[in-house]
């Protein structure tokens, strides 16, 4: 599968997952998931972007208000739960 990103996007987003790291330590978990989001649609075997977006996630989750937001960010935990246990990483 390939997309086709204009050179503008696709520098701004390679340069928000070189700063991941620095972004997930200040508390920016929303930007963090959509990179990561970005990351697993690309690749979508990729295990350590996803165990990483299942902590991303939880963050996000125990921060939400909201019980449909919240009811969200589980159902994509547990489908990358799902994912790992079938590769045997859970």
């Amino acid at each position: 599968m390939c997309y086709y990103w204009p050179r503008k996007r696709a520098d701004r987003c390679f340069s928000s997952l070189f700063w991941l790291p620095v972004r997930l330590q200040q508390g920016a978990f929303y930007p963090g998931s959509g990179i990561l989001n970005v990351l697993i649609q690309a690749e979508p075997e990729n295990i350590a972007a996803r165990k990483l977006r299942i902590e991303i996630l939880k963050e996000i989750g125990s921060q939400d208000d909201c019980l449909m937001s919240r009811n969200a960010w589980i159902y994509l935990i547990n489908k990358d739960k799902e994912f790992l246990r079938s590769k045997g990483e859970l």
